[in-house]
C-alpha cells in the first residue's frame, strides 16, 4: 500500500502525462486492501485541492471508485473529468456505468458525443449497436454496424 501512496504524489508535480497514467496503473496494481484506495484517494483529494481542473486526479479517482464498485461516485468523477476534458479516454467505462444503472438516455447522449468526437473510432457506434440491439431496434442496430464496418476499414492502417 505504501508503494500505491507514493505513487500519487507524481499527481501534484510537473512532469509527462505518460508518467502520471504509469504511476496510476502501478499503483492500482499495487493497492491489495482498500487502505491503499483510501490513502490514494486522499492524495487525489489533496492534488484537486490545489488544482481542481486537474483532470488526471478525477480519470484515477472514477477509476479507483469504479474498481471499488462505487459505481455513482465513479459516474460523478468521470462526467467532473469530460467536462474538464471532452475527448478524455475515460468515456467507455463511463458508458459501461451508465448501462449498470440504468440511465440510458444519459448513455444515447454520452454515445452520441462520442461518435461525434471521434468519427474515425469504431468503438462508438459499435456500442450503439449493442444498445439498440439490447433495446430491440434491429434496423438501428444494423445501421450502427455498417458503420462500425466503415470505421474499422479506415482504422485498418493502424493495425
Amino acid at each position: 500500500a505504501d508503494e500505491c501512496v507514493g505513487a500519487f504524489l507524481f499527481v501534484q508535480g510537473p512532469g509527462p502525462p505518460g508518467l502520471y497514467r504509469r504511476a496510476m496503473h502501478d499503483g492500482l496494481r499495487l493497492a491489495g486492501d482498500d487502505s491503499g484506495f483510501e490513502e490514494a484517494l486522499g492524495q487525489l483529494d489533496e492534488a484537486l485541492a490545489l488544482n481542481p481542473a486537474l483532470a488526471a486526479a478525477r480519470e484515477w479517482k472514477g477509476d479507483i471508485y469504479r474498481i471499488r464498485g462505487e459505481t455513482n461516485s465513479a459516474i460523478r468523477q468521470y462526467e467532473s473529468l469530460l467536462r474538464l476534458a471532452p475527448k478524455a479516454r475515460r468515456r467507455l467505462p463511463l458508458a459501461e456505468l451508465y448501462f449498470a444503472v440504468g440511465r440510458r438516455m444519459a448513455l444515447k447522449t454520452l454515445l452520441d458525443e462520442s461518435e461525434s468526437l471521434f468519427p474515425r473510432s469504431s468503438v462508438w457506434p459499435h456500442q450503439q449497436a449493442l444498445l439498440a440491439l439490447h433495446e430491440g431496434d434491429s434496423a438501428l442496430a444494423l445501421r450502427k454496424m455498417r458503420i462500425d464496418r466503415k470505421s474499422t476499414r479506415l482504422n485498418s492502417s493502424h493495425w
